[in-house]
């Protein structure tokens, strides 16, 4: 079978705040929050400025950290705040709820948790944010590399039954031998993908996704991140330690018609001359045709959205499973999949294949919940606050086919 070189485009709608971060985090010196903005400064510059005078750029930062800087002329970019510092509606936004502070709070759910604690240390500056991956002009982007590993995973949840059982656990026993956690997928991935232990005939070798354009700025907004996991009565609420569970980052934010395109190719390749066809055949077929690359990120999707909606029916909060339950309706037509941070364990693995025993077996050896006891693993979730309430999952994105 000859195929030529295969060119489309993906078009891309966030339903929910993506994060893709770089790995950077920016610190509280270059962090002025002014209403509902906070200005990025670029302290570099405000240094090397000749027109101030010396003593006043080594006073520049103070003792704790921040600095003394007019974001007038040293601002790199402002981010819109995704709550309402004042307490009152901000862009988007229906109505104030919850308890106003300085940078948002955690008032309201925290006092229908019972959580007085975590309420009173929850309002106070903003100390670092996760900053998001931008181009050289500060615009955001989904970088390709980020939206091809959620597809490979999605295929290979795919491609879970062309691969007999024997193989499969095989496969996953000698990762587990290993004692590495990642190192664990490989030999999976190589039953599942073809090419043993050469990485170059990877079938998914294949598949190029492109980085998306660059990005509207004004899309890219700050949010307060909270971990949270079930608690004795089952119910979600924080991690303990407040302040070590709580993060600031930069988020994509969703909007009415906001979507872009972004490039793929599927490579050609010629089974009578790959000695290794029988071993990829399975792969191979599935990346014959775009159209199936997408039935199998709508069937990830459908099954890794019943299951999140399960869980928020189960130990809540209410407005994520009113949020997983429209997706989940729509699931039945509609292409969906979780990208970038946030998105958990689930989404990047083989996870929806494994029996629980599997699992059970694979959290103990690796000790992925630090050998606590609790309801079954994975059971935390990263879930975006907005005004002192729990608002949306990160990540998940609309998946169709431009034409």
């Amino acid at each position: 079978m000859n195929r030529p070189y295969l060119e489309g485009r993906f078009r891309i709608t966030p339903v929910s705040p993506i994060a893709v971060c770089s790995g950077d985090r920016i610190p509280p010196m270059e962090i002025r929050q002014a209403g509902n903005q906070v200005h990025i400064l670029d302290l570099r510059a405000y240094l090397a400025d000749p027109q101030v005078p010396m003593a006043q750029r080594l006073k520049a930062v103070r003792p704790d950290g921040t600095a003394d800087i007019p974001p007038e002329k040293y601002s790199r970019y402002s981010l819109p705040l995704l709550w309402n510092p004042a307490g009152q509606p901000g862009p988007g936004q229906a109505r104030p709820a919850g308890r106003p502070g300085q940078y948002g709070s955690f008032g309201s759910y925290a006092a229908a948790r019972g959580t007085a604690a975590v309420a009173a240390a929850a309002p106070h500056g903003i100390t670092e944010i996760l900053q998001a991956i931008k181009d050289s002009q500060d615009r955001p982007y989904l970088p390709g590399s980020s939206l091809k590993g959620a597809i490979r995973t999605a295929l290979a949840v795919a491609l879970w039954n062309s691969v007999d059982e024997e193989t499969r656990n095989a496969a996953i026993g000698e990762g587990v031998d290993r004692r590495k956690s990642q190192f664990a997928a490989r030999f999976l991935e190589a039953a599942l993908f073809g090419g043993g232990r050469n990485a170059v005939l990877d079938s998914l070798k294949l598949l190029v996704v492109r980085d998306s354009p660059a990005l509207p700025s004004d899309r890219l907004c700050l949010a307060e991140l909270w971990v949270m996991t079930p608690n004795p009565q089952g119910q979600l609420e924080p991690k303990r330690r407040p302040t070590d569970f709580r993060n600031y980052l930069e988020v994509i934010v969703p909007a009415e018609s906001f979507w872009w395109e972004q490039p793929f190719l599927l490579r050609s390749y010629d089974a009578k001359t790959d000695r290794d066809y029988e071993l990829r055949r399975a792969a191979l077929q599935l990346l014959a045709n775009p159209g199936r690359i997408l039935d199998s990120i709508r069937s990830f999707g459908q099954k890794l959205l019943a299951q999140e909606l399960t869980f928020y029916k189960t130990h809540g909060p209410k407005p994520l499973a009113e949020f997983i339950q429209s997706l989940a309706t729509r699931s039945a037509t509609e292409a969906f999949l979780p990208v970038g941070f946030g998105t958990g364990w689930r989404t990047k693995t083989v996870f929806l294949c494994l029996q629980p025993e599997g699992i059970e077996g694979i959290r103990k050896e690796f000790r992925l919940d630090r050998e606590r006891s609790g309801p079954r693993f994975p059971k935390t979730r990263k879930i975006l606050f907005r005004n002192g309430e729990p608002w949306r999952p990160l990540g998940w994105l609309k998946i169709e086919l431009a034409p």
